[in-house]
């Protein structure tokens, strides 16, 4: 099972490689500041405002990559399994007491 540092560099890379800039830069935010946490309340603290991009219309959940007119649906795949494995991992933590 991969944490949460390492899925957010993945998905990093994947929307770097994919031209996607907007959510590549939020999420290294993210990871650095999960990374910099200094305790478990604070890490939890990022594990919910991860969560938080999840909702509503035009969030990180609608997220599909394209390439012009081109919908590379491996890449597609790929941003799908990893989104929902930082969902998972996210939502772990921040019900973590």
């Amino acid at each position: 099972m991969l944490t949460v540092d390492e899925i957010l560099s993945r998905l990093v890379e994947l929307l770097s490689q994919e031209g996607e800039t907007y959510y590549a830069r939020v999420l290294e935010i993210r990871r650095l500041q999960f990374v910099k946490a200094p305790g478990e309340a604070e890490r939890r603290d990022v594990a919910i405002d991860i969560l938080r991009m999840y909702g509503g219309m035009g969030s990180f959940n609608d997220l599909v990559l394209q390439d012009g007119v081109r919908t590379p649906s491996g890449s597609n795949r790929r941003l799908n399994s990893l989104r929902n494995a930082l969902y998972e991992a996210a939502s772990r933590l921040a019900t973590t007491r």
